[in-house]
Protein backbone atom coordinates (compact mmCIF):
# COMPACT_ATOMS: atom_id res chain seq x y z
CA UNK A 1 0.00 0.00 0.00
CA UNK A 2 1.59 3.69 -0.98
CA UNK A 3 -0.87 6.59 0.67
CA UNK A 4 0.09 10.22 0.47
CA UNK A 5 -1.95 12.17 3.04
CA UNK A 6 -3.33 15.55 2.31
CA UNK A 7 -5.34 16.14 5.22
CA UNK A 8 -5.23 15.59 9.25
CA UNK A 9 -4.91 11.47 10.09
CA UNK A 10 -5.32 10.27 13.41
CA UNK A 11 -1.99 7.74 13.97
CA UNK A 12 -2.30 6.02 17.64
CA UNK A 13 -3.79 8.56 19.77
CA UNK A 14 -2.31 12.04 17.59
CA UNK A 15 -3.59 13.84 14.76
CA UNK A 16 -1.22 14.87 12.27
CA UNK A 17 -0.93 17.04 9.14
CA UNK A 18 -0.53 15.38 5.24
CA UNK A 19 2.97 17.65 5.48
CA UNK A 20 4.03 15.83 8.29
CA UNK A 21 3.08 12.91 7.91
CA UNK A 22 4.14 12.30 3.95
CA UNK A 23 4.13 9.18 1.71
CA UNK A 24 3.59 6.04 4.48
CA UNK A 25 4.16 3.31 2.66
CA UNK A 26 2.58 -0.33 4.23
CA UNK A 27 3.06 -3.76 3.66
CA UNK A 28 1.81 -6.92 5.15
CA UNK A 29 3.80 -10.34 4.69
CA UNK A 30 3.18 -13.97 6.09
CA UNK A 31 5.67 -16.43 6.76
CA UNK A 32 7.72 -17.90 3.53
CA UNK A 33 6.46 -21.31 3.96
CA UNK A 34 3.05 -22.67 5.44
CA UNK A 35 2.00 -26.15 6.02
CA UNK A 36 -0.79 -27.47 4.48
CA UNK A 37 -3.46 -29.91 5.82
CA UNK A 38 -5.52 -31.29 2.93
CA UNK A 39 -8.41 -33.99 2.09
CA UNK A 40 -8.78 -34.89 -1.60
CA UNK A 41 -11.21 -36.61 -3.98
CA UNK A 42 -11.20 -37.91 -7.18
CA UNK A 43 -9.41 -39.72 -10.11
CA UNK A 44 -7.25 -38.20 -12.63
CA UNK A 45 -6.03 -40.60 -14.65
CA UNK A 46 -8.51 -43.16 -15.16
CA UNK A 47 -10.81 -42.55 -17.92
CA UNK A 48 -10.95 -39.95 -20.68
CA UNK A 49 -12.35 -37.86 -18.17
CA UNK A 50 -11.40 -36.61 -14.36
CA UNK A 51 -12.55 -34.65 -11.83
CA UNK A 52 -10.67 -34.19 -8.63
CA UNK A 53 -11.40 -31.90 -5.40
CA UNK A 54 -9.55 -31.06 -2.55
CA UNK A 55 -10.22 -29.06 0.39
CA UNK A 56 -7.87 -28.16 3.23
CA UNK A 57 -6.19 -25.28 5.40
CA UNK A 58 -2.84 -23.22 4.98
CA UNK A 59 -1.31 -22.06 8.32
CA UNK A 60 0.76 -19.46 6.92
CA UNK A 61 1.41 -17.46 10.26
CA UNK A 62 0.42 -14.69 11.78
CA UNK A 63 0.68 -11.18 9.55
CA UNK A 64 3.31 -8.86 10.03
CA UNK A 65 2.64 -5.49 9.26
CA UNK A 66 4.90 -2.90 8.38
CA UNK A 67 4.73 1.07 8.00
CA UNK A 68 7.22 3.90 7.04
CA UNK A 69 6.84 7.39 6.74
CA UNK A 70 8.53 9.89 4.62
CA UNK A 71 7.87 12.83 6.53
CA UNK A 72 9.29 15.14 8.57
CA UNK A 73 8.72 13.60 11.78
CA UNK A 74 9.61 10.25 10.31
CA UNK A 75 12.25 10.19 12.54
CA UNK A 76 10.69 11.66 15.71
CA UNK A 77 10.29 9.33 18.93
CA UNK A 78 7.19 10.21 19.43
CA UNK A 79 5.66 9.50 16.09
CA UNK A 80 7.38 6.33 15.54
CA UNK A 81 6.08 5.12 19.15
CA UNK A 82 2.13 6.18 17.61
CA UNK A 83 2.76 4.58 14.62
CA UNK A 84 4.04 1.49 16.11
CA UNK A 85 1.09 1.46 17.90
CA UNK A 86 -1.21 2.14 14.91
CA UNK A 87 0.82 -1.29 13.78
CA UNK A 88 0.36 -3.23 17.02
CA UNK A 89 -3.25 -1.92 16.87
CA UNK A 90 -3.42 -3.40 12.64
CA UNK A 91 -1.70 -6.46 13.29
CA UNK A 92 -4.32 -7.36 16.45
CA UNK A 93 -7.16 -6.54 13.87
CA UNK A 94 -5.69 -9.63 11.14
CA UNK A 95 -4.33 -12.10 13.12
CA UNK A 96 -7.02 -14.56 13.14
CA UNK A 97 -5.89 -14.65 9.20
CA UNK A 98 -2.99 -16.70 10.05
CA UNK A 99 -5.46 -19.46 8.57
CA UNK A 100 -6.33 -20.20 5.17
CA UNK A 101 -9.12 -22.43 3.75
CA UNK A 102 -8.39 -23.91 0.65
CA UNK A 103 -10.56 -25.21 -2.11
CA UNK A 104 -9.31 -26.41 -5.06
CA UNK A 105 -11.70 -27.90 -7.77
CA UNK A 106 -9.34 -29.50 -11.14
CA UNK A 107 -10.53 -31.47 -14.15
CA UNK A 108 -8.61 -33.66 -16.48
CA UNK A 109 -9.02 -35.00 -20.05
CA UNK A 110 -6.72 -37.62 -21.04
CA UNK A 111 -5.71 -37.44 -24.97
CA UNK A 112 -4.08 -41.11 -24.82
CA UNK A 113 -7.26 -42.84 -23.21
CA UNK A 114 -9.40 -45.00 -25.51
Amino acid sequence: MVSVPSGSYSIGNRTYTGAEVGTITGTVDFASSAPYFGVGWGNATSGRLGIALDLGLVFQGTPQVSLLTTGILSSDPTFVQELNREVQELEDEIKEFKYSPVISLGLSLNLSAR
